[in-house]
């Protein structure tokens, strides 16, 4: 228990530490009285061009937050980001993490359950290092849909294996299934699903309200982890694992043309061209 708070303190330590190196944007500097900080902004961040952000500055400074709210764009983003959260807690996520070592040992894998929990939790800190490289050369839409296309196929094999596994067939002889599925699982969401989601909704929202609307699509987002969580065991005792499973990869399908027809592109688009987009 104490090597497990120790491993806690590390987080936060890492916050505390780089919080104060961390370079506020453009559009935040042009709105605040740091307004001679904007150049300086605008050379790190080349694709900001300073005209267009006193436009957007000015428009955001001439609406009520009502007039905000009323707007279609602001509803489509609204809408947008609910959704991706809902997708991304449909997957399974939270489940899968909270309960590896459960499912590891009603699967009767090969390896002792808490060291297939070890080997995920290192793949999943491994692969929390693709994204950031690979966002802005891919674009936001294309990762999110072969995170749901890995999610899929992951959380399928998943479920044959536990629905065999669960009407007496012989699985000795594949037992690799669960920690292979899983791992390719863990992957496919860091990739996509994981990240994307909040860093889609920081990008649609404008400033004056953002910190409301991500707040209120946060907090849902929380609500869903804490009621799947909560459940996934009781469900899955009464449905068979196998089934919980094939529900998380039919809300990955669900994603895919959601993906393809609604959100946003935002990769290379200045905040203007964004809400342009959702306006239309």
């Amino acid at each position: 228990m104490t090597f497990n708070l120790i491993l806690a303190i590390f987080p936060g330590i890492f916050l505390v530490l780089f919080y104060f190196l961390a370079q506020e944007s453009p559009h935040y500097y042009n709105s605040s009285p740091k307004y001679d900080l904007t150049i300086l902004a605008l050379e790190i961040n080349k694709e900001n061009e300073l005209i267009d952000l006193e436009r957007d500055i000015k428009e955001e400074r001439a609406e009520t937050f009502s007039d905000v709210w009323k707007s279609k764009g602001l509803i489509k983003a609204f809408i947008i980001s609910i959704v991706l959260m809902t997708f991304q807690q449909f997957s399974g996520i939270n489940a899968v993490l909270f309960y590896s070592q459960s499912i590891f040992q009603e699967a009767h894998t090969t390896l002792e359950p808490a060291v297939c929990s070890i080997i995920i939790g290192c793949v999943q800190f491994g692969t929390s290092f693709v994204t950031p490289p690979l966002v802005d050369r891919l674009g936001r839409k294309i990762l999110l849909v072969f995170s749901a296309i890995g999610m899929i196929i992951s959380e399928v094999h998943l479920g044959v294996y536990t629905y065999l596994k669960d009407h007496d067939k012989d699985v000795s002889s594949i037992s690799f299934v669960p920690i292979i599925c899983l791992m390719l699982y863990i992957i496919s969401f860091n990739s996509g699903f994981g990240p994307l989601p909040w860093t889609i909704m920081g990008e649609l929202f404008p400033s004056k309200v953002k910190s409301i609307a991500s707040s209120l699509t946060a907090s849902f987002s929380w609500f869903l982890a804490f009621l799947i969580t909560k459940y996934f065991k009781p469900v899955s005792e009464s449905i068979g694992m196998g089934s919980s499973f094939f529900i998380f990869s039919a809300c990955c399908v669900i994603s895919i043309p959601f993906c393809i027809l609604y959100v946003v592109e935002t990769k290379g688009k200045s905040f203007q061209e964004i809400q342009t987009a959702l306006n239309r």
